[in-house]
């Protein structure tokens, strides 16, 4: 299903996150039983923008201020009933690793990956 292949992380999690942030992979980790697939009732914010590195879409943490920045505004713009949440590819889609000691992806998060 849909949760096996996209992280959508609760934006009160990723306020809080530090940088970089995380990839895919760690993420999902990160949020063990707080990972779900969003309701009706919830908000997704989707975040789409080009990459400055080929590893890390933004390995100094500029972008993330700026996300974190739009993301609050779009809270005090909508009215949801749900929890609002963050669609950011590197943190959604298994990503290939950027720092020392990570896995790369499995042959299962790569088939997941090139199907999404």
């Amino acid at each position: 299903g849909l949760e096996e292949v996209v992280c959508f992380p609760p934006v009160k999690v990723v306020q809080e996150l530090p940088v970089p942030w995380p990839r895919y992979q760690e993420m999902v980790g990160k949020l063990g039983d707080e990972r779900r697939v969003p309701t009706q009732n919830d908000l997704v914010l989707a975040v789409s923008h080009a990459w400055s590195h080929q590893l890390h879409p933004d390995p100094l943490g500029k972008k993330a201020e700026e996300i974190k920045q739009l993301t609050a505004e779009a809270l005090r713009d909508h009215k949801i009933s749900g929890e609002p949440l963050l669609f950011y590819d590197f943190m959604s889609m298994s990503q290939n690793p950027f720092e020392a000691g990570q896995t790369e992806r499995t042959p299962e998060e790569q088939k997941a990956f090139l199907s999404a």
